[in-house]
């Protein structure tokens, strides 16, 4: 999608999740960090909404409608995720060496990256699996005969094969091990990434219904209440999984994306706040990558936010580690070798 042609309230959306990002591993270096409200509510929305978005801005590509098409689409995705993947997985190990030299050494990490998905940048990882999966399905859903080919029916379609992936995926995931290559979070997040895709598949005929502005503020009311109810009641962070669990989380992170959502898309693009918003967007997979180089400028191992120290530690450590983070990125940007080996950004 070219910068000219990019939904301004997509990149706020973005924005806002990205910050979330590093906000919620900023407090996971204090003590009852990842007890507190923020955390919760962060943990319940960050990657969902990411997510939604990510599905939703497939109206965008081009349709995968045959194999040379879904062959490039590969080939894009596999530049656009897998390269800054790969190279920013190399960096972390020097980065962080101490972290892991109980592991053995480089190869040693790599294969423990693999098979520990969770320990590294799984998110990207799963982004091009779940899209591999998505475009997969929309091109064999070409391939079925059917009475019908409206837009419904070949979406009905894709969607029972990626059911299909999604089962396999599953089995797989049972013999092999959930965390090797981020099965897990893949099977996690597709039910979000393809509820994104369906809604920018049908986007122009959902806002054509009648009285659509009413229904939606109804809806974004409802979950506002559920919403905040659920929060409340339920720690996420450290809820087991089990399928309950998983319907309840599910829940509590769809209700909050759609109502955060909601509210970018009644909100003023034009304001100070609103373009930084845009802009951390436009850059979110760049902020992914870098934030983890500046995340601790304050030793706050022994802080507690219900304190004072803590609470100006955590501002402190935030905001020097986006003005580090967006600094870092916009040298780069800079750099148009560097940019493309580092960002995949042309």
């Amino acid at each position: 999608m070219e910068l000219s042609n990019r939904n301004a309230k997509v990149d706020i959306t973005r924005g806002i999740a990205i910050l979330m990002v590093v906000m919620g591993h900023t407090l996971q270096y204090f003590l009852n960090g990842t007890q507190s409200l923020l955390s919760n509510v962060i943990f319940s929305l960050q990657m969902p909404l990411f997510m939604l978005i990510s599905g939703y801005v497939c109206k965008y590509s081009k349709p995968v409608d045959n194999f040379n098409a879904f062959l490039k689409r590969v080939l894009r995705k596999s530049y656009a995720l897998l390269l800054p993947w790969g190279v920013w997985t190399i960096i972390r190990f020097f980065i962080s060496f101490t972290s892991f030299t109980g592991i053995g050494g480089f190869f040693e990490y790599i294969k423990y990256i693999i098979t520990h998905m969770d320990s590294g940048y799984w998110f990207i990882f799963t982004l091009f699996t779940i899209d591999l999966i998505v475009s997969a399905s929309e091109l064999l859903s070409c391939f079925i005969k059917i009475t019908s080919r409206s837009k419904i029916a070949r979406k009905t379609v894709q969607m029972v094969f990626v059911g299909i992936f999604f089962l396999s995926l599953g089995v797989l995931g049972k013999l092999v091990g959930m965390h090797l290559l981020a099965i897990k979070y893949t099977l996690y997040y597709i039910p979000y990434f393809c509820l994104g895709y369906l809604f920018g598949a049908f986007d122009d005929e959902i806002n054509a219904l009648k009285h659509y502005n009413m229904i939606s503020a109804i809806i974004a009311s409802l979950f506002v209440v559920v919403y905040s109810i659920l929060i409340l009641q339920f720690n996420i962070h450290g809820m087991p999984d089990n399928p309950l669990n998983i319907l309840i989380r599910g829940v509590i992170s769809l209700t909050g994306c759609v109502v955060l959502f909601y509210v970018v898309t009644q909100s003023n693009c034009n304001g100070k706040i609103t373009r930084f918003l845009c802009h951390c967007g436009k850059h979110s997979l760049e902020i992914y990558l870098v934030h983890y180089c500046f995340l601790k400028f304050i030793n706050t191992d022994a802080m507690v936010l219900n304190s004072v120290h803590g609470v100006v530690a955590l501002v402190i450590n935030y905001a020097v580690c986006i003005a580090c983070t967006l600094t870092a990125v916009y040298c780069v940007g800079k750099i148009p070798y560097l940019n493309k080996v580092l960002f995949a950004k042309k």
